[in-house]
């Protein structure tokens, strides 16, 4: 296994940090009040790993192991509003801003604010876990680096998504198969009768929105950037169904709340900090973090994990 010897700034949203010195005021924020609707199942041990979507970066409050651990988690995130929505015995969020495939089951990702070495997430697991969610892939396309271009780049007088980009991008995203079904392999093997949730992203974006005022992207850039997300989405799923996981579509139930909508469930480009709720563009928004685990507590609710 090797180790990165700093944290890896540019891949993990730890943007928020820099936001903070940036915007006047940005810590007088309010808590977000969470509530997932409570569903009639049991849950022993259940471990959450993934990337930044899962782990509601800013998003106040934090939790308090990221004091030493900055990964940027939220406590009232997806996976612990699931948790106490599904009465988990046993909780771990090992989800981290700027996950990559490779950090769920290769790689250590970097190390803490003390030296404390970010271990592989799937040192998490263990033969008693008996649910696991998993929520990785944006990072190793680029999704969030993408859309940031698009949104702030000098003129958009020509699409942003076209030609070697776009390409590229694709190239990327169909790279997330392979690597998952390398992730979710490592997963079975470390917790061989864990139930495996694989969920999408989301739907960030409506082309009828694309001029709103947070936005100012281009409307077939919007088109191609979603269309980006939902081929990621296919790859997730049939990487799932392949390797005898679930797959938990969060895209479809999300239209109508993109960044631009009166009900955002993800934030638009603009601002880079969302001061309604202290969340991070192109990421989920408190409302966003709660829906998802209704969806996926929902899922849960169909089968007894124990």
């Amino acid at each position: 296994m090797r180790a990165r010897s700093r944290i890896r700034g540019g891949r993990r949203a730890m943007l928020w940090l820099t936001v903070l010195t940036a915007v006047p005021g940005a810590m007088v924020i309010h808590p977000a009040s969470a509530q997932a609707a409570p569903v009639q199942t049991r849950v022993g041990e259940y471990v959450a790993l993934g990337d930044s979507f899962a782990a509601g970066p800013a998003i106040l409050p934090l939790k308090d192991l990221d004091v030493i651990t900055p990964c940027a988690r939220s406590a009232v995130n997806y996976p612990s509003l699931l948790a106490k929505s599904v009465g988990a015995e046993s909780f771990t969020d090992a989800t981290c801003g700027g996950a990559r495939t490779e950090d769920v089951d290769l790689v250590s990702q970097g190390s803490g604010l003390l030296g404390s070495p970010i271990v592989p997430q799937i040192q998490h697991l263990s033969p008693r876990t008996d649910l696991v969610t998993l929520t990785i892939g944006g990072n190793d396309a680029g999704l969030v680096p993408l859309a940031l271009k698009c949104a702030y780049r000098f003129s958009d007088e020509q699409p942003c998504v076209i030609g070697k980009l776009k390409r590229e991008t694709e190239a990327k995203v169909d790279a997330v198969g392979p690597a998952l079904r390398r992730v979710l392999r490592a997963i079975r093997s470390r917790a061989p009768r864990a139930r495996v949730l694989v969920t999408s992203y989301t739907n960030y974006a409506d082309v009828a929105h694309s001029n709103c005022s947070n936005q100012r992207v281009r409307g077939d850039d919007i088109a191609a950037l979603q269309s980006i997300v939902n081929r990621l989405g296919a790859v997730q799923r049939a990487a799932a169904e392949d390797l005898g996981a679930e797959y938990v579509d969060l895209i479809s139930p999300a239209i109508g709340h993109d960044g631009c909508s009166a009900a955002p469930w993800s934030n638009a480009a603009r601002p880079i900090l969302n001061l309604d709720d202290f969340s991070v563009a192109f990421h989920p928004t408190a409302a966003g973090e709660r829906a998802f685990a209704r969806i996926i507590a929902d899922r849960v609710a169909g089968e007894t994990v124990r």
